[in-house]
């Protein structure tokens, strides 16, 4: 399994016996140092750093005037006055004797610019096995002796470490590492394979190998900005550059003023649409761990004389864990086949039922609603003839629920008749006495001395 590009960047910018060579004095070196724009996290920086500025245009006559003497541009001058990659690997060159183990990193690591300086990108090797010892490793051996002190470094004795993807733009991972250490880095990787769905998620579709959005971000800011507006390229820009490199004058006067300028907002914007990420790429989680070299022991084993070269010197393992790796992928949540199929079985589900069985609905629904009113009906004409019967063997006169009423009169012996729930009663208007009772007692009337 391929591991992935390493970029080294010591925390040093120019390389001092070059600079004394060039007899170039303590505060020009340091106007040249502000040719790298970068964060001043102490307060005396930011005061020396005002105090240079003071004097810029005695200082950028000066670099001028050294410039045309050697007959060089800036950015020429930049390039030789920086630390080449052997001061940092200096590992003897390999010969036909020597076997594959012999490796000089330098042969072929190339070179680029970032606020810290020159950096240096190592390519990938193949990881065989799982495990520590099976990935590579690389010794730093940091040149004190020729490093010079920037007002606006990064005061830090040790380098920068970003791992990048097999041939691919830098982005944004970074991690720092102190001198005199050795660090492990266990890797595990994940490879994102996206799609170019707008407006739900923009990528870059087919990007040329060395793409980064990081780089395409600064390219298009600078072009549209700095080298646009102020005529020259910053040292730390992407190559290739339109112009030569800015002095620390005209980033003071030009090119800070039109970058923090409200008015190129919307070029910013612009540059945030334009760079879109790769759509396929791989990213690496690190764990970085380091534990300082010993000086004891190793004045121990030397006598004391590898004391001092062990205190710069980095030792860094990279290695994956599990010769595996994680995919996340976007993919079609219904592609063309699974949406014909999902038409297909709707048009199915509703056009499936024959011309017979939509007829058989039909009928057992009217069916089904002409028996509920059949039945609502004779319900109807029940109740209505039972109403009938009632009301012609029950008197004229209604009854209240709960109330005594005298229904009718019998005229014979002067009998009155009462009932509560309006039992039927029969007049007799002929007879009398006995046989008028006994009349009402066939009928199934009661007297009102049976009642009684």
């Amino acid at each position: 399994m391929k591991l992935p590009d390493l970029i080294i960047c010591p925390f040093n910018r120019f390389n001092l016996s070059y600079l004394q060579e060039m007899n170039i004095s303590e505060p020009l070196s340091q106007y040249l140092e502000l040719t790298y724009p970068t964060i001043m996290y102490h307060r005396f920086q930011l005061l020396r750093a005002e105090e240079i500025m003071v004097n810029s245009d005695l200082y950028d006559e000066q670099l001028q005037s050294i410039l045309r003497q050697n007959n060089l541009n800036f950015s020429d001058f930049i390039q030789r006055a920086s630390l080449n990659c052997p001061a940092f690997f200096p590992l003897r060159e390999c010969t036909e004797d020597d076997d594959e183990s012999c490796i000089n990193p330098c042969s072929e690591a190339t070179e680029m610019y970032t606020s810290a300086g020159r950096c240096f990108r190592f390519p990938s090797s193949i990881q065989n096995a799982s495990g520590y010892g099976h990935g590579y490793s690389i010794i730093v051996n940091l040149p004190y002796e020729l490093y010079h002190t920037g007002v606006n470094q990064i005061l830090n004795d040790g380098i920068l470490v970003k791992l990048v993807g097999d041939g691919k733009g830098v982005n944004y991972d970074m991690s720092l590492i102190p001198a005199g250490v050795h660090a492990i880095i266990p890797l595990t990787a994940t490879r994102y394979d996206f799609m170019n769905d707008p407006p739900r998620y923009e990528c870059e579709e087919d990007p040329f190998d060395a793409y980064s959005s990081l780089h395409c971000f600064e390219s298009c800011v600078h072009h549209g900005i700095t080298e646009d507006k102020c005529k020259c390229s910053l040292v730390a820009s992407v190559n290739p550059k339109r112009y030569d490199t800015c002095t620390a004058k005209v980033i003071r006067a030009c090119v800070i003023p039109e970058f923090y300028n409200p008015d190129q907002h919307l070029q910013i914007e612009k540059c945030n649409i334009k760079c879109k990420p790769p759509c396929k790429s791989w990213a690496f989680t690190k764990q970085l761990s380091y534990a300082p070299l010993s000086t004891n022991m190793v004045s121990k084993l030397t006598n004391g004389t590898q004391k001092e070269s062990l205190k710069r010197t980095i030792i860094l393992d990279i290695f994956y864990e599990q010769l595996e790796y994680t995919t996340i992928k976007h993919v079609v949540a219904m592609p063309l086949p699974s949406l014909i199929a999902q038409i297909g079985g709707q048009f199915s589900l509703w056009a499936g039922g024959s011309l017979i069985s939509l007829c058989q609905i039909v009928i057992y629904c009217s069916r089904f609603i002409f028996n509920r009113c059949s039945s609502k009906s004779s319900s109807c004409a029940k109740r209505k003839s039972r109403r009938k019967r009632r009301s012609r063997n029950c008197p004229l006169e209604k009854c209240d629920s709960g109330a005594t009423k005298t229904n009718n009169k019998i005229s014979n012996g002067g009998v009155e008749m009462k009932d509560k729930k309006c039992a039927p009663i029969a007049e007799i208007v002929d007879g009398g006495g006995a046989d008028s009772q006994s009349s009402l007692s066939d009928k199934g009337l009661m007297t009102e001395e049976q009642l009684i």
